[in-house]
Formats: structure tokens, C-alpha cells, sequence
């Protein structure tokens, strides 16, 4: 349970959610919305647009009935390879249960009928091998096969030096950088930071009640971090290459959800 009282924990460090907006000081305010999306639509266009509104409604449903059905899948799964891991594991096919994982599904086949030592081996140096291939940067686009960027490349900039990317969710805000790679580490998060990591998923939600901004060097308009970026009312820039490696914890930025743009204030 580990995780999960890391997150509840930042959760609980947190500004209460009638702070929130103290915590992000310069954002830009949310404006007041009254009436529907039909309001100021010419007559045919409102036809048309209430005529798509309950399709809209049923595909967006059916996205998350797939989304959890794929994640229930993907659980079953991996039940299954650990299970199998550890009657390998028993048997003595296996010096340990994780070495599973750095083997294809045909691989662990074979494993499964006979010993096969030259698999294992396989599988531990394909551990030795994973910290160095995580920590590749590829390009969002390529043809053909993927290359690596050169680690002497660094993250786009901006005529004045800063980073940017895509922008998501508007708004402007200016405040402290905080660094953190892994969701583990989310629990250094402090209220009123800018946030900015390599990506977010489901596990780093309880970050965004805290923060005042997010960077991410991955995402997209429809990524976790930007969905719920705009659901917080929150800032934020992805698809900034390079950001966890050329921002620094502790050094003042201005996050600007409008064109794209991180600036450094120091």
C-alpha cells in the first residue's frame, strides 16, 4: 500500500479545497459560465449541435467502458504472468519471480515444459540493460525506426531561452518549480508549485488539488495531465522534451497555458 499512502499523503498536505485558489497565485480566474452550449448559436447550428450532444454523451461513455475494460484485461494478465512466475520460480526453472517479466510470453512457454538456462540468462541481462534503455529520449514523430536523441540535444527553446511545448489548459501563473520523475516522489510536492514531470497518469491525481501549474514532457490535448489539468482549472504545458532535465527544483518559473510557454524568472 505503499503508493497509495504516498498519494493520500501529499493529498492531506494540501491547501483545503476553499484554499485552492490561494495556492495558485497569478493563475487566471475561471470564468463565470451561465446558460448551455446552445446560447448565442444561430438556429440551424443549434439543430445541428443538439441533434450530436446525446451521441457525443453515449461515445464519450462507451470510451470509458472500454478504458476499464482494457485495464481489467491488462490486470488479469499480469495475475496470470505472476502466478506463473512463481510456479517457475517453485520448480527452480527461475532464480527469481521477477525475471519473468524480461521474457516473451513464448519464451516463459518454453521455460514452462523445460529448463532452459540460456533463457534465463537471457532475461537477467535484459535487466542489466533496462535502466540504460529507460532512460532513452526518442522524438513524438519518426519514420521507420526509432533513433534515440542524442543526449546532447537539449529541449526545444524559445527565442528568449524558454521551453515550450503544447499548450493544454489555459491560464498564466508563476511559482516554484518542483522536479519529480516517479509518482513515488510526488510526495515532495509543496502547495502553489509548478509541477513537472515526465508524464501523469490515474496515480498522480491527488498532485493536482496542490499544485498551481503542470509541465510534462509528454501528453497531448486528450493525455491524463492535460484532461485533468483543465478539469482543475490548472496551467499547463506538455510535450516540453527535456523538461525534468533542464528545469531545476527551487527556481521560479512562469508557466503560460495560453501559447505554450515555460520562462524562467531567475
Amino acid at each position: 500500500p505503499r503508493p497509495a499512502l504516498t498519494l493520500l499523503a501529499t493529498r492531506l498536505g494540501g491547501p483545503g479545497d476553499d484554499q485552492a485558489g490561494a495556492a495558485r497565485p497569478g493563475a487566471r480566474p475561471a470564468r463565470a459560465r451561465s446558460g448551455s452550449a446552445l446560447d448565442g448559436l444561430k438556429r440551424g447550428q443549434r439543430i445541428a449541435l443538439s441533434l450530436m450532444l446525446p451521441s457525443a454523451r453515449v461515445a464519450v461513455a462507451r470510451r470509458e467502458q472500454s478504458k476499464s475494460l482494457s485495464i481489467r484485461f491488462l490486470d488479469g494478465l499480469r495475475r496470470g504472468y505472476r502466478r506463473l512466475a512463481a510456479a517457475l520460480h517453485r520448480a527452480g526453472r527461475l532464480p527469481e519471480e521477477e525475471l519473468a517479466f524480461f521474457l516473451t510470453h513464448d519464451e516463459l512457454g518454453v521455460l514452462a515444459h523445460a529448463a532452459a538456462p540460456q533463457l534465463v540468462a537471457r532475461a537477467e541481462a535484459r535487466r542489466r540493460q533496462q535502466p540504460a534503455l529507460a532512460a532513452l529520449d526518442f522524438s513524438d514523430l519518426y519514420r521507420g525506426v526509432p533513433l534515440p536523441i542524442e543526449a546532447h540535444v537539449g529541449p526545444p527553446v524559445a527565442g528568449d531561452g524558454a521551453l515550450w511545448g503544447i499548450p493544454v489548459s489555459a491560464g498564466v501563473v508563476e511559482g516554484i518549480v518542483r522536479v519529480v520523475r516517479t509518482v513515488e516522489q510526488s510526495r515532495a510536492v509543496r502547495p502553489g508549485e509548478v509541477l513537472v514531470a515526465p508524464f501523469t497518469d490515474v496515480g498522480w491525481t491527488p498532485c493536482f488539488p496542490v499544485i498551481a501549474g503542470l509541465v510534462t514532457e509528454l501528453g497531448s490535448p486528450l493525455s491524463h495531465g492535460a484532461v485533468v489539468a483543465r478539469e482543475y482549472g490548472l496551467p499547463a504545458v506538455v510535450s516540453v522534451r527535456g523538461a525534468t532535465t533542464a528545469l531545476r527544483t527551487g527556481e521560479r518559473v512562469r508557466l503560460d497555458g495560453i501559447r505554450g510557454v515555460v520562462e524562467r524568472l531567475d
